[in-house]
């Protein structure tokens, strides 16, 4: 596994609480399950503090404090373990067996990152998700005509089926009538070649 981070860089917010970011990459060929712990856990949020990460995929996990930090923030450290997790595997219990094995566990310390440099990161998050919502909007109007387009096409379609059909149905209808027309024929011929005998 593999640990975006080797510090847990606190970016300080205006309500003086703090965030950070953090992806764990499974690199193996294996469903492994993370568990987050931390020595202090009612001072912060961890979503998700459990889960599980398939082969050759990341994870995002989002931690906040649920108070403004302390003076002794910094003292505090990120527990994250790793083991092998089975295909038909419960998550709620998986961690619970005593003689689970650990694969991999890194510790984590924190770090509040300093104000001025909080505010420039800001400004540069704050360009790419403009960035970002521009592109998603313009992919959003390319799938709406791509969508628009393929309805009218659907539409003109369904109504050269239902015109086909109906010509169809006037083509059997054609036929029926010649059809009888035929039987009339042979049976008025039968009728006259019947009285004239």
């Amino acid at each position: 596994m593999k640990i975006n981070k080797t510090i847990l860089d606190f970016q300080l917010q205006e309500d003086k609480k703090a965030y950070t970011e953090l992806v764990l990459t499974n690199t193996t060929d294996q469903i492994v399950s993370f568990k987050i712990k931390i020595t202090t856990p009612d001072l912060f949020t961890v979503k998700p503090s459990l889960g599980i990460v398939n082969q050759n995929q990341d994870t995002l996990i989002s931690i906040i404090t649920n108070t403004p930090i302390p003076d002794d923030f910094e003292n505090n450290k990120f527990l994250i373990q790793f083991a092998q997790f089975p295909q038909d595997g419960i998550l709620q219990t998986f961690w619970k067996q005593k003689d689970l094995v650990i694969l991999q566990q890194e510790k984590l310390p924190c770090k509040i990152v300093a104000r001025d440099k909080k505010r420039k990161m800001s400004l540069e998050d704050q360009q790419e998700i403009i960035r970002l919502q521009k592109e998603l909007d313009e992919q959003y109007q390319k799938n709406q005509e791509e969508y628009d387009r393929l309805k009218k096409e659907h539409s003109d379609l369904k109504i050269i089926q239902q015109s086909i059909l109906q010509k169809q149905k006037l083509l059997k209808e054609d036929s029926r009538i010649s059809e009888i027309h035929l039987i009339l024929a042979g049976v008025v011929g039968f009728v006259f070649s019947y009285l004239f005998i």
